[in-house]
């Protein structure tokens, strides 16, 4: 019976190992990690605002990196800020000499109100997705928890 109770045991904490894994899997979804090389720069590039922008990436140090701003059409280009939020240049492209890590922010005008509402319900539709997910990986849980535990008691019985 010990054996029996450790084998349950083992399964259920694995099977929250496992729950554990997809779930931070959804809060680190967002998470960068970066790991440079001798002599390479991290040039992140933030946009805000609706725009695209172009020639972020890793670098060698002294290199000579160009970030440019496209509009859609529809929202005007801001500025350039630096991680401080100090202003960079307010010009469509933004040249430098990459010297070290640095994470610069484009930004546009700001969404519509209309955009604002549309975005609001696809975040909110999003957690909702998030939040069926764990829900669903919690059901499968202790749906093998239960097989598990009916599996061994049944062999019990059968003994």
């Amino acid at each position: 019976m010990k054996a029996l109770v450790c084998r349950a045991s083992a399964v259920i904490v694995c099977l929250i190992l496992i729950f554990t894994y997809f779930t931070t899997a959804f809060a680190a979804e967002n998470e960068t990690k970066f790991v440079s090389e001798p002599g390479s720069v991290l040039v992140g590039v933030v946009t805000k605002g609706v725009g695209k922008v172009t020639g972020g990436g890793i670098f060698q140090k002294g290199d000579t990196v160009t970030l440019t701003a496209e509009t859609d059409g529809t929202h005007d280009f801001k500025a350039w800020f630096d991680s401080e939020g100090e202003i960079l240049s307010a010009e469509l492209t933004l040249t430098f000499t990459a010297e070290e890590n640095c994470f610069i922010t484009a930004e546009f005008d700001g969404p519509t109100p209309e955009e604002k509402e549309a975005n609001k319900d696809d975040a909110v539709n999003e957690h909702e997705v998030a939040r069926q997910a764990v829900w669903i990986a919690s059901i499968v849980a202790v749906a093998a928890v239960v097989v598990f535990l009916v599996i061994i008691v049944e062999k019990k019985r059968s003994k």
